[in-house]
Parts: structure tokens; C-alpha cells; sequence
């Protein structure tokens, strides 16, 4: 007896320590298998993403005790874990049957229809368990969110009301000090939270009233400064919003947004010129030129003497410094207009103060980049080679270079410019990602993660956090290829899950509430990390969950591909 409650405990201390393997093996050595072992392989099953086998397993431990509430929640925990979400949520109702009053299988119900962007049915069933008297507090947080997505502001705002009351109960001087800056910085995202849905409801008053204590615990000021701001403008105190616009733009010289809306603060006095608000918000903040020269060229017409003028002195001011940066700080400064943009290069070519410039790399570079954009291919290609001549460390330019390489099909001229790109700046990430890319379609996997890793010898986990970093999902979906090739569906299927995934991952908004629901903790039952998930930007990983299906992994895809759709 004591031989076997000694295997138990360490086959759950294997589970806590996410020694899944291990587990499994001394689990599979068992002569019998109790509910309680079913159970454990199935959880760790999930864990190692032998789904199938996992709902087996748990469905074994079902028939020899259907009435436990426990069991169907491990039901919906790896139906949920494998993408079937209308079976987890199914899992979890009859778990509810035999424990009507089980929190934890209510939270995961809300989890889903988040998960499901089923807004109606997460209100219906909050509100259905909060009228049987199942209430807890977290609730009052998936009504506000709940109603918050439905346009609901009124019942957001109502909601969020009942959950902050209780919510700044919690002492936050207590416990250690991880638990103290939680519950603090909680706090301070509910106020911003509230802040934003009082906005939003027109409740300005409100917003410009907010309690000195509320005031100094969100303890951003910046956040405090532009609420007000706004508010000011929608209650027509626009003079001292104007004042609060200049502040904010003393603060942050370099935000764009913050010169804006001092001019819309200063136009909306009965200012017209926008020269005169240049001038007069320069002598106070003289640190915001640069950022005040970019917006009032940005707003300036392509046809008028103002944007001739203003793009000289633009250009001019970068090609001095013989910046790189040119081309990219002139199409987001004009909102990536190709009009504006060949406007900007007859200015440059006809205008002789530029054209002293135009041996420099800076000059060289931008319009290898505007031939590129044309299709001029081979005048991209030539001015390349040019600046490379001239300076043979110019990295940006191999990159230019090894792109182009890349896209007519000269796969190993690619990758020797990318790699010589590298070797002159060994600490630059994206040069890093763009010379594995071409690794792997030139076939080189190992290459390619010896060039993304830098040689570490690394875990699979460390692997796939650092590729969600990089933002390198491509690379799942290319070994997902590769192993598909050569016959190994299994290992094809796991890369291109974890494609849909990573994706998923670097995709997904923050939006204020997001930041609230993670600092109380309660993302595991809350999923709203999910809110937009599905909204699948990226081209590879749409080819992913297509793959997936294809090959008939529908378990694994059903998930992706019904937010998809």
C-alpha cells in the first residue's frame, strides 16, 4: 500500500513539475488503471499534445464514474486543449449537472464563449448563474466585458461599477510583495479602464472630476493629461485644452499624436495657420521641432509651395546626416502616399541644394528603395551594387540586395549577401531572422536554426518562445513542410499548430481591458487574449490551418478555422 501511495504522489509531483513524460512512463507501468490514473494521463497526455489518445483516456475514467464533476471538467479541459470548443462547453454543462454550484466549471464555460467571441451567450450565462446565486465577483467582470463588446457601455460601465467595488476591498499592503504590486497595478488599470468607458459614454464631467486619490494611484500622468484633454475639447473648454496639449507635447516631444491634437486644440480657437501654431508651440517646447516640422508637412497639399518648401528642409535635414532612415521617415511622415512620394522625388532631383547630395549613401539608398517600389528592379539592383562599392558594410543595403536576390530566385546569392549583412552586424535580430529565412528555402533547416540561435544548444520551449518573439511563425510553417516531405505527418501537424498559434500570439491586440484582466489574474478563466485572435493576418498561417485540414487533422485545426470563418 505504501509502494503504491508513494508512486502516486510521484507521478503528481512529476504532473506539477511538467515532467509529463515521466509521468506517463511509470503510469503506463501500472497493472490497472483507477479513475485517478486515467485522469493523470490524460492531463499529461494533453500536456504533450497526445490529444486523441488523452480524450480516450478520460472518457475510460467517465465510465467507471460518470457523476464526477472533477472528470467531465478534465473532459472539457483536453476537448478545449485540441480546439473543440462546442464539446469542452458540453463537458463542462454536464459537470454542472452533478455540481451545480462548481465556480470553476462556470469560469470555464465564460472562458469558451470568450474564446468563441459568443458575447450574447457569455451575458446570458453570467446572468443566468448570478440569478441562481452562483455569484462571484469575477462575473461582474465578464458582464462588463461582455457588454462592453456588444456596444453596451451603459451595462459595461453598471458591471464594472459592482466589480471594483468589491474588487478595492482587497488590501494591497498585505502578503508578499509579487501579490502587493498585483493587486496595485490591478487597481490602477481599472481606474483607466473606467476612465475609458465614461469617455466613451459622453460622461466628461466625469472623467474631468476624477478623485485626487484615483488621480495619483494610476500614477501615469500622461494617461491622466490626454483624458483630460479630450474631455476638455467635447466640453468646449478649448483653451485649456490647448494648454494641456502643449504640456503633453513638452512631455513627449517625438509623439506625433500629441502635436496633432494641440492643433486641433489650436484650429478649433479660430486659428487658422498652421505656421503660426508651428512657431508658437516651438518657442514653448523646443525640443518638438522635428516632430512639429513632420506633422505640418504631413498635412501639407502635394500641389502647394508649402509642401515644395517643406520637403526640402525635411530631406535636407536627414541627407545632412547622411540617414538611412530616409526613406522610411518620408512615406509614414506622408501616410505612405506613392503621389506625395513622387512629388517629394522631383523635388529632390530638381532642386540643387539636394542634388549636392546625391553621391551620398543616404540619397543612393532612398531611391534604390523608390525604384524597388516602381519594379525598377534592376536600377534597385544597381544603385545596391553602387553603395556597396562606396561602402562595403552598408548593411541596409545588403538586405535590399539579398531580398531582391531572394525574389529571382537566386536563393544562394541571397543568402551569401544576407550572412555577409550578418557578419558586419552580428547583434542586429532582424538580419538574423532574414538570413534563416533564406535558409530554409534553400532547404537548409538545421542551418537556419544554427543562424537564429546563434549555435545554442536550446530546449523545444526556449525555441518556441524565442520564434513567437521574433515573430518568426513563417519558420513553423516552413518545417512543417519540410517534415510533411519527407513523411513525418505527426511532426508536419505539431509545426503547423504551433504556426496558428505563434500567430495567434503576436497578433492579438492590448487593449486596456486586456491589461486589466491579466494583472488580476484571472486570464486562465477569462481568455480574452483571444478577442481578435482570429483575425489571422498572416498569409503562412492561414496555409497552416489549411494544411491541417488537409491532412485531416481537423481536431487540431476546428478551433482556428471557426474563428477563421
Amino acid at each position: 500500500m505504501r509502494n503504491a501511495e508513494t508512486d502516486a504522489q510521484q507521478e503528481k509531483m512529476l504532473y506539477r513539475e511538467g515532467k509529463y513524460t515521466e509521468a506517463l512512463e511509470i503510469l503506463s507501468k501500472k497493472k490497472t488503471d483507477t479513475i485517478e490514473t486515467l485522469q493523470l494521463k490524460a492531463l499529461c497526455k494533453k500536456e504533450t499534445g497526445e490529444y486523441e489518445d488523452a480524450v480516450s483516456d478520460i472518457k475510460g475514467a467517465l465510465r467507471l464514474c460518470p457523476t464526477s464533476a472533477k472528470l467531465w471538467e478534465t473532459y472539457g479541459i483536453v476537448c478545449g486543449a485540441k480546439g473543440d470548443f462546442l464539446q469542452a462547453e458540453k463537458a463542462y454543462k454536464n459537470g454542472l449537472k452533478h455540481a451545480p454550484d462548481a465556480k470553476e466549471l462556470m469560469r470555464s464555460i465564460s472562458s469558451l464563449k470568450i474564446l468563441r467571441e459568443d458575447w450574447e451567450g457569455l451575458v446570458s450565462v453570467e446572468a443566468e448563474w448570478k440569478a441562481k446565486g452562483a455569484y462571484n465577483v469575477v462575473s461582474e467582470l465578464c458582464l462588463s466585458f461582455g457588454a462592453f463588446m456588444l456596444g453596451r457601455k451603459e451595462d459595461a460601465h453598471r458591471h464594472l461599477a459592482c466589480f471594483t467595488k468589491e474588487h478595492f476591498l482587497i488590501d494591497e499592503t498585505t502578503g508578499s510583495e509579487e501579490r502587493k504590486q498585483i493587486v496595485a497595478k490591478s487597481k490602477r488599470e481599472l481606474i483607466k479602464y473606467e476612465c475609458q468607458l465614461l469617455y466613451d459614454l459622453g460622461k466628461y464631467t466625469e472623467v474631468l472630476g476624477l478623485p485626487k486619490d484615483k488621480e495619483d494611484r494610476i500614477q501615469d500622468c500622461l494617461f491622466v493629461k490626454e483624458m483630460k484633454q479630450r474631455c476638455l475639447m467635447e466640453t468646449g473648454q478649448r483653451e485649456h485644452g490647448l494648454k494641456i496639449a502643449a504640456e503633453l507635447v513638452k512631455e513627449n516631444p517625438y509623439c506625433l499624436e500629441y502635436v496633432k491634437n494641440g492643433w486641433v486644440c489650436f484650429k478649433s480657437e479660430g486659428h487658422g495657420e498652421m505656421e503660426l501654431y508651428e512657431k508658437e508651440m516651438e518657442e514653448a517646447c523646443p525640443a518638438a521641432a522635428s516632430t512639429l516640422e513632420r506633422f505640418c508637412f504631413s498635412q501639407a497639399g502635394q500641389d502647394t509651395p508649402a509642401f515644395e518648401r517643406r520637403a526640402v528642409s525635411f530631406v535636407l535635414r536627414l541627407l545632412r546626416k547622411n540617414s538611412l532612415s530616409l526613406y522610411s521617415l518620408l512615406t509614414d511622415t506622408i501616410n505612405h502616399s506613392t503621389e506625395k512620394l513622387f512629388r517629394v522625388c522631383e523635388i529632390m532631383e530638381t532642386t540643387d541644394a539636394i542634388r549636392k547630395y546625391k553621391d551620398t549613401t543616404s540619397y543612393a539608398y532612398f531611391f534604390a528603395n523608390v525604384s524597388e517600389l516602381k519594379g525598377n528592379h534592376s536600377d534597385a539592383l544597381r544603385r545596391c551594387e553602387e553603395i556597396l562599392r562606396k561602402d562595403s558594410r552598408c548593411v541596409e543595403a545588403k538586405l535590399l540586395l539579398a531580398s531582391r536576390y531572394s525574389e529571382l530566385g537566386e536563393t544562394a546569392m541571397s543568402i551569401e549577401t544576407a550572412r555577409s549583412a550578418l557578419e558586419d552586424d552580428p547583434g542586429q535580430r532582424d538580419v538574423r531572422v532574414m538570413l534563416a529565412r533564406y535558409q530554409i528555402r534553400a532547404g537548409k533547416h538545421r542551418e537556419a536554426l544554427g543562424t537564429l540561435f546563434e549555435g545554442r544548444d536550446i530546449s523545444e520551449e526556449e525555441m518556441e518562445l524565442e520564434l513567437k518573439y521574433t515573430q518568426a511563425w513563417w519558420y513553423f510553417h516552413e518545417l512543417g513542410m519540410y517534415f510533411e516531405g519527407i513523411g513525418d505527418i505527426e511532426t508536419a501537424v505539431s509545426f503547423y499548430r504551433t504556426n496558428t498559434d505563434a500567430a495567434e500570439e503576436v497578433s492579438r491586440p492590448s487593449p486596456i481591458v486586456w491589461n486589466l484582466f491579466r494583472e488580476v489574474r484571472i486570464c486562465d478563466a477569462i481568455r480574452f487574449c483571444q478577442e481578435k485572435a482570429a483575425v489571422y493576418t498572416d498569409e503562412l498561417c492561414l496555409k497552416s490551418v489549411h494544411r491541417l485540414l488537409e491532412i485531416e487533422s481537423a481536431g487540431a485545426a476546428r478551433g482556428a478555422v471557426e474563428k477563421q470563418l
